[in-house]
């Protein structure tokens, strides 16, 4: 646990926890942030939370789930002299990914699907909803001490949907 304030009515704290019971292994964490900030209208908070839990079928196969959750509130005031009123962000962003890792004496596997998806509402009058999923792999093969073989594979597709709430224009993402 990590804590801490500050001027501008600063919060900011840190939790986490590592586990091991049996054949799991779980990791979690938590960070928030809030200010005030230095100015009218220049506060915002951060909350990030992340977990993974990794399941050891033997030593060398392995298994693990993560996720992890960010948002963020926040605002762009402009210059003092003419500072922004209601410039605001809302911005929420989870990634989930799942490995699965084996490991022998002259090799090494790792197969990792994933998928991130973002949801953003700006000032501007714009709100996007957007998808990354994709995946890698990737080997390594030492067949002699002083050789090292190494291999991979990606593959990443994009979509989603833009919105101009103020106009009512919307666009697919590809």
């Amino acid at each position: 646990n990590d804590a801490g304030s500050g001027s501008y009515a600063t919060l900011r704290e840190t939790a986490s926890l590592l586990g091991r019971l049996g054949s799991w292994d779980v990791a979690a964490a938590v960070h928030l942030l809030s200010t005030d900030g230095h100015r009218d209208g220049a506060g915002g908070n951060e909350l990030v939370g992340a977990t993974a839990v990794r399941y050891r079928f033997t030593e060398e196969l392995k298994l693990t789930l993560r996720n992890k959750v960010v948002h963020l509130v926040g605002a762009d005031t402009g210059p003092a002299s003419h500072p922004f009123a209601d410039h605001g962000y809302d911005v929420w962003r989870d990634t989930a990914s799942l490995q699965l890792a084996w490991r022998g004496d002259s090799h090494r596997l790792r197969v990792t699907p994933y998928l991130n998806v973002g949801i953003h509402r700006l000032y501007d009058g714009f709100r996007s909803l957007d998808f990354v999923g994709g995946g890698n792999a990737d080997l390594e093969l030492k067949p002699y001490r002083w050789i090292d073989l190494q291999l991979g594979l990606g593959v990443e597709h994009v979509s989603g949907k833009v919105e101009n709430r103020i106009t009512g224009d919307r666009m697919e993402v590809r």
